[in-house]
């Protein structure tokens, strides 16, 4: 039994792009990535807590818990990747809740911003990687 990794698993994108302390103010670049992330933009996020739903668009059996973000210790740009099975999906679906209190969400497929979204407590978005257009101002 060999003790090497598989190939799948030596080349996965790591979770953060860049680290910086949250009392850092640096400007924040793309970065080439294996599939579907989010950026959380803390500047412009005013909840403590959000929660994450992500899945296949238009197919409602895939959509699962994603993970509960929480604002402590956390740069000022924090980024997430997708689960390994979402990482490439033609389509996603993502959908977030706060505690009530505004979030600044951007969707993002390898290069770039797909959907810059603004989370409360309504919400729900579909996006294919195809639509480039999005700016993320974090």
């Amino acid at each position: 039994m060999s003790s090497e990794k598989p190939e799948a698993e030596k080349k996965k994108a790591p979770k953060h792009a860049a680290k910086r302390t949250a009392e850092e103010e640096i400007p924040h670049t793309m970065a080439s990535r294996a599939g579907w992330y989010i950026r959380i933009c803390k500047s412009k996020t005013d909840a403590d807590n959000i929660y994450f739903r992500v899945g296949r668009g238009g197919d409602g059996d895939s959509h699962k818990d994603w993970f509960a973000w929480n604002r402590n210790d956390k740069p000022g740009v924090d980024e997430y990747d997708f689960p390994p099975e979402l990482i490439d999906a033609g389509e996603c679906w993502i959908e977030a809740k706060t505690d009530g209190k505004d979030a600044r969400v951007c969707l993002c497929f390898r290069d770039h911003v797909v959907q810059d979204m603004d989370f409360d407590d309504e919400p729900d978005r579909h996006e294919k990687h195809t639509n480039d257009t999005a700016t993320c101002d974090c």
